[in-house]
């Protein structure tokens, strides 16, 4: 024969159960950047910014630049990422328009090349829980 539980003790279950489920809420994706790209001390008005977590083990997070410079990192479709150790990558391309029927685009890049790659790039960044304005800096030269 089972015994029914008080309503205390019910309540308490309760609250166990529901401190559980929002343990999780901070998640694994607690860290917000956000911040402005800026090329030789100017803007850079489009592009995208991916931190690669510095480890090599974790998901990549990315970010489109705006026509202000700004940009806000996304991993998959939810917003923000893990905190943790970065290195982050800037990636800009201008279109240059075909001149003639059937010729293809050609995309010229407007970023150095050393920022493109996790190999090259010296942008590398801790990032903390909660919200971090991380400027991106970059100098053609």
């Amino acid at each position: 024969m089972t015994l029914p539980l008080p309503c205390s003790a019910l309540g308490i279950l309760a609250l166990g159960f529901f401190g559980i489920l929002s343990a999780g809420c901070g998640g694994p994706h607690s860290a917000k950047v956000t911040g402005q790209v800026t090329l030789d001390d100017q803007p850079l008005t489009k592009g995208d910014v991916s931190f690669h977590p510095a480890d090599g083990k974790g998901a990549v997070a990315i970010g489109a630049i705006n026509a202000e410079g700004k940009y806000s990192l996304s991993t998959g479709t939810d917003a923000g990422l893990a905190p943790g150790s970065y290195v982050a990558t800037v990636v800009a391309t201008e279109e240059i328009k075909p001149t003639r029927p059937n010729e293809e685009s050609i995309f010229k890049p407007i970023t150095p090349n050393k920022y493109g790659t996790t190999a090259n790039s010296d942008l590398k960044f801790d990032v903390k829980a909660g919200a971090n304005d991380i400027p991106l800096k970059l100098k053609s030269k």
